[in-house]
C-alpha cells in the first residue's frame, strides 16, 4: 500500500503538496500509538 502512495507521489504534478499530505500522515500514524500507550 505504501509503494502505491509512492508511485502516486511520484506521477502526480504536486509533488510537494503531495509530500506535505505524506508528511502529516505520517505523523499521525506515528503519534497515535504513542498517545495510546501513554494514556
Amino acid at each position: 500500500m505504501l509503494s502505491i502512495f509512492l508511485l502516486f507521489i511520484t506521477f502526480n504534478e504536486n509533488l510537494s503538496i503531495n509530500l506535505l499530505i505524506f508528511n502529516i500522515l505520517l505523523n499521525i500514524i506515528t503519534l497515535f500509538p504513542k498517545s495510546l500507550i501513554d494514556s
